[in-house]
């Protein structure tokens, strides 16, 4: 199969799971992947696996 030129995927949640695997399996075959993650270490060892990140910060307020 092969992937049209110029392919992006945002994926949430990325930090470990199915989030993650689905990035990198997306990455592996060709996609331009950006992925969130909570945790500033998470987001670096995404970019060192050579996925565009962001940190995302979450606050909760009460209700």
């Amino acid at each position: 199969m092969s992937i049209p030129p110029n392919r992006s995927v945002l994926i949430t949640g990325c930090s470990s799971g199915i989030g993650y695997q689905v990035a990198k399996d997306l990455l592996q075959r060709g996609y331009k992947v950006i992925a969130s993650a909570r945790h500033q270490g998470d987001v670096d060892r995404l970019n060192n696996e050579g996925i565009l990140r962001i940190l995302r910060r979450l606050s909760l307020w009460p209700v």
